[in-house]
């Protein structure tokens, strides 16, 4: 909270660098009482009592989090920023106030840094308190923490070496990406707040994404290169999530991303050849070459949950003649990106354990006696790891229809309920942007559709399996 107080005595407004700064102090001070008062604190299960405070901070800390804004902007209701702040603290990046009054800078790199913070306190709980309960993906290979390997260590230094192992990694690929773009010729707040978003895969941006930006196909390339890191944990080598017997290059994950960016992109572009009559088709090297990276990077955007748009995007659309191309971002957002990653969605592994065992399943039709092989790794990710993956699958499935009956009953009309629901549950807040109809207004929603839509959220960030266990019996015996 001192960064945007400071910011606001820097640059104005003053009155909002009061209620932040004002606000930091209160929390540092209660913060520091509450690790006083637990001090001596020893649970019966270390392992279970961090999982309920993971789960637990992401419907504590958001009201906290929402105060100072409130402060700063009475004329708000407390119960849209609240939505806002977790719709931050969870990436899904929800533009909660588009069409309302222009918000101050300083409020904006708030809502950036929440989201920023917010996928750091993912990576760190993916890999210290999920993975060790075979959670978060981890189940899929196997796949084991560091928690599980070596010395077991005390609660709060298991966590605070996981913090200071990723902490330079993702704070550094923040700063040279933010210098980045500053030299792309974006002003410093925008340039700082797309650093954030693009890192966290938050998409939050005071310009209203990359059309804002000054020099859009640099400042393009170098959010591509970043969010491509995304894809997969490898980024952050074996601090997040330790998985043996597979090189990167056999990463599951990053072949399946690359072949479905790859064969999505390549069916979009040559649709021009195959569908268009010479008098419709758009002619010519540069739009040919624009539209292409317009298809690359928006669906790169998507997969990896971020939800940025291209500049060229309108020319790749141009260019394919597809009436709604936007069904193939949303089906890709609902994939989402790697596992133990700040991407959201269903997760890059558990569909490549599902497409595996689809595999397998027509090659054994074809020749019965044939041998799977491929090792190990291969085979526990066609068999255990699809088996989860399809429990899981279904769970989502589930919750999504229940939440989409759940807003119609209550009065929200289909075509609104249907872009609501699934950019909640895979954390992709500007799948809404894509929708043909009217635009959606978040702050005409009534309280109740936001607080459902809030707790899809949460939930597409936690994975629903996360919450199964901490309402199992023995959470809470800990």
């Amino acid at each position: 909270m001192y960064v945007p107080a400071a910011h606001a005595v820097i640059v104005g407004p003053m009155w909002v660098a009061r209620p932040f700064f004002y606000g930091g102090s209160i929390l540092l001070i209660c913060t520091a009482m509450l690790a006083i008062a637990t001090e001596n604190y020893r649970p019966r299960d270390v392992g279970t009592s961090q999982l309920l405070a993971f789960v637990g901070a992401f419907f504590v800390l958001p009201p906290m989090l929402a105060l100072p804004f409130h402060q700063a902007m009475p004329h708000l209701s407390f119960v849209d920023i609240w939505f806002d702040m977790t719709s931050a603290l969870t990436t899904t990046g929800f533009d909660t106030f588009a069409g309302q009054a222009p918000l101050p800078n300083s409020i904006h790199l708030w809502r950036a840094l929440v989201g920023w913070m917010g996928g750091l306190l993912i990576l760190v709980g993916a890999g210290r308190i999920l993975a060790p309960f075979n959670l978060g993906g981890a189940e899929i290979m196997n796949a084991k923490s560091i928690a599980q390997k070596g010395i077991q260590l005390d609660s709060s230094q298991h966590l605070v070496k996981g913090l200071f192992i990723i902490f330079p990694v993702y704070g550094a690929a923040t700063v040279l990406l933010w210098l980045g773009l500053i030299i792309s010729g974006e002003t410093q707040l925008t340039a700082f707040c797309h650093a954030l978003a693009t890192i966290s895969t938050s998409g939050l941006s005071p310009v209203g994404g990359m059309a804002g930006t000054n020099s859009p196909f640099l400042a393009e390339m170098l959010v591509f290169i970043v969010l491509a890191l995304t894809l997969s944990r490898r980024f952050y080598g074996d601090s997040i999530m330790i998985t043996e017997g597979l090189h990167w290059v056999k990463d599951p994950e990053l072949r399946l991303a690359a072949t479905v960016i790859v064969s999505i992109c390549a069916l979009m572009f040559s649709y021009h050849f195959l569908a268009l009559s010479q008098t419709d088709a758009v002619h010519g090297i540069l739009p040919a070459l624009g539209a292409l990276w317009g298809f690359l990077f928006t669906t790169l955007s998507f997969m990896t949950t971020t939800g940025f748009i291209s500049q060229h995007w309108s020319m790749a659309q141009a260019w394919s003649g597809l009436d709604n191309p936007s069904l193939i971002l949303i089906a890709l957002a609902v994939m989402g990106g790697g596992v133990a990653t700040t991407a959201g969605g269903i997760k890059l592994l558990r569909a490549a354990a599902l497409f595996t065992q689809v595999g397998r399943e027509l090659d054994r039709i074809i020749l019965p006696n044939s041998v799977g092989g491929r090792g190990k790794a291969a085979r526990q990710l066609r068999r255990e790891g699809a088996q989860l993956a399809w429990i899981y699958m279904m769970l989502i499935s589930f919750l999504m229809v229940f939440l989409l009956l759940c807003l119609s009953l209550i009065g929200l009309n289909f075509e609104n309920s249907m872009p609501l629901t699934l950019a909640a549950f895979s954390n992709t807040g500007p799948l809404l942007s894509l929708s043909q109809e009217a635009a959606i207004a978040l702050v005409d929603l009534s309280i109740l559709e936001k607080a459902l839509l809030g707790l899809a959220m949460i939930l597409g960030r936690l994975e629903v399996l996360a919450l199964v266990a901490v309402l199992m019996p023995r959470a809470w015996q800990a």
